[in-house]
């Protein structure tokens, strides 16, 4: 027998149908009912058990707008009656697990449930993933506490293959080193930490002072520094370990670091703004293409020239370890900042920062077609194919953008606009230079013309394997030209009626592949994902259309593909 809380909460689920369906006028009949139902339970990924209370979520792909919800009862089962044909999301959330969609993977795929006539969309079985923690001491070799030491975690970004690795948390250490980062997805990471001794002593013998032997020897030996340590204990982030961590683990990761003599700087700055007075050069690093800044108890001794307090000094500085450094120093009197590169070690010579390069500044105006305004919230990116470090820019109504510290590099340039992301056509880069579609940027100010481009297409398919559609089956459409820019690739994973959609896809061709548990894959490397392209199919998204539907069925590939001669994949779609 149904229970009274459950009754209550289907007819909610009821009227959330007939409100979702109907209009605002009075005449407008409430929408036919037609019986489809998604039901099943809610389980533990690890232990299999059904998981009671978990918060499940009905959604219409469409438009993403909220349909019905419900918690789960005692065994785990949830049920959305009276609904109509179509496509939606669900999901679920419960505490100490990973709130997701339906089959959801890493990289934020999931599949979508179909209802319809000859459609399955009851007895599902939604896997919940127990949340996943690495927590920890660090410690000083000698075994004493570093307190307040900043932990950083990286992993692999999965939404853009395997590839780029990306800062996914960070957290600071308690006062006896102790430290937790938890609600962390399954997954190999990357644990690093940076932190100061708490003993160490930083200063120099004033010039024309005098102090006695013993002292200097006494602040020489405490003069030290940690240089940034990642598990097992390197200081080369190449050198790391991967921490893995599978569904619900708990796993210790210690951190030892080794305390250095500190080393000793000496900075020539230029001139002080009159408003701001002297800027200080500022220190960081990088790690796995993340561009971080040192933590470290640095220390900075000014010394004039000539008596004149107004003209450019010496900075003598102590307290870093040695290492290779990013020496910036933001601009002054209406200047860009400047950059270098250093390899600090003891007895370095003196840095002069009139030898840094600055870095660069970047402006201009965008067009849209037909002349319009750009609406708020509108952006210009500049994607780099190198590295992590994407600048954002606000556009203007009028299309004007303005940016500074764009550092240099080859970028990708896009907008979003009105929720899409859409090309940006270069048609002059006054102080960088353009390659194709890509900005090349160096030390000198930037500034860019271009025209945004039209709105993508969606794509739409089935995936089949012997005839029969499938669910679940990670599905990439890539550009023909598999080194264009990294935003025009789509991925996506067919949903329980087999088929899938590509949203936002900018005129062009393309190939469309689907592979079984293709998510594991370093997709993004033409060399891996190629093979599979081979035996995709083909499409060209012509100018001026907002949908293309495959005349061919994407056949599911196996991860592990024969090799051999790939056969035709058909002619384009269109």
């Amino acid at each position: 027998m149904m229970s009274e809380t459950k009754f209550l909460r289907r007819i909610t689920v009821g009227v959330a149908l007939l409100a979702a369906g109907s209009g605002c006028g009075a005449a407008q009949a409430p929408a036919a009912k037609t019986g489809r139902e998604i039901s099943g339970v809610v389980v533990s990924a690890k232990s299999g058990e059904p998981l009671a209370e978990a918060h499940v979520v009905l959604a219409r792909t469409r438009d993403r707008k909220q349909v019905a919800e419900m918690d789960t009862d005692s065994e785990g089962r949830f049920a959305f009656e009276s609904l109509g044909d179509g496509k939606f999301d669900l999901s679920a959330s419960r505490r100490g697990y990973v709130s997701s969609s339906y089959e959801q993977r890493d990289s934020g795929v999931s599949t979508a449930i179909v209802t319809g006539e000859g459609l399955v969309s009851t007895g599902l079985r939604f896997e919940l993933l127990p949340q996943a923690a690495i927590y920890g001491t660090v410690a000083e070799d000698s075994g004493d506490p570093v307190s307040r030491a900043r932990i950083s975690l990286y992993r692999r970004d999965p939404s853009r293959g395997t590839g780029q690795i990306r800062r996914v948390a960070v957290t600071m250490a308690d006062d006896v080193g102790n430290f937790e980062l938890p609600h962390l997805l399954p997954g190999a990471y990357f644990a690093c930490a940076m932190g100061s001794p708490w003993y160490a002593r930083r200063g120099q013998t004033p010039r024309g002072g005098v102090q006695d032997p013993a002292s200097q020897t006494r602040l020489a030996a405490l003069n030290v520094a940690y240089p940034s340590t990642c598990y097992p204990d390197v200081t080369d982030p190449q050198a790391a370990t991967p921490v893995v961590l599978a569904a619900g683990d708990r796993v210790e990761v210690n951190l030892a670091m080794h305390p250095l003599p500190a080393v000793h700087l000496e900075v020539q700055l230029p001139s002080p703004d009159d408003r701001r007075g002297r800027i200080m050069p500022q220190f960081g690093m990088e790690m796995f293409g993340n561009s971080e800044s040192m933590m470290a108890s640095v220390t900075y001794t000014t010394t004039g020239n000539g008596g004149d307090a107004n003209g450019p000094q010496t900075v003598e500085i102590d307290g870093l370890p040695p290492g290779q450094y990013d020496v910036d120093l933001p601009g002054q009197n209406g200047e860009t900042s400047k950059r270098m590169s250093i390899d600090a070690a003891a007895n370095s010579p003196p840095i002069d920062l009139a030898a840094a390069t600055p870095i660069a500044a970047m402006s201009g105006k965008l067009t849209v077609a037909g002349g319009g305004s750009f609406p708020v919230s509108s952006v210009v990116r500049f994607i780099p194919r190198q590295g992590n470090q994407e600048v954002v820019a606000q556009l203007a109504a009028d299309g004007t953008f303005s940016v500074q510290n764009v550092r240099p590099g080859d970028y990708d340039v896009m907008v979003n606009l009105s929720g899409s992301q859409r090309p940006v056509n270069l048609l002059s880069a006054k102080g960088g230079t353009l390659s194709g579609p890509v900005l090349k940027v160096g030390s000198e100010p930037v500034v860019l013309t271009g025209a945004v481009g039209e709105a993508g297409a969606t794509v739409n398919g089935v995936v089949k394997r012997d005839g029969v559609p499938k669910s679940g089956v990670f599905v990439v459409l890539a550009p023909a030209d598999l080194n264009a820019a990294r935003w025009m690739w789509r991925i996506n994973q067919s949903d329980s009626d087999g088929t899938f959609n590509m949203p936002g896809v900018v005129p062009g061709d393309y190939t469309v592949a689907a592979i079984e548990q293709g998510w594991t894959l370093d997709w993004s490397r033409p060399e891996v994902i190629g093979p599979y392209l081979a035996r995709g199919v083909k499409v060209t998204v012509a100018s001026g259309v907002r949908a293309v539907d495959l005349k061919d069925v994407v056949e599911a590939l196996p991860l592990n593909l024969p090799v051999g001669k790939a056969p035709d994949s058909g002619a384009a779609n269109r």
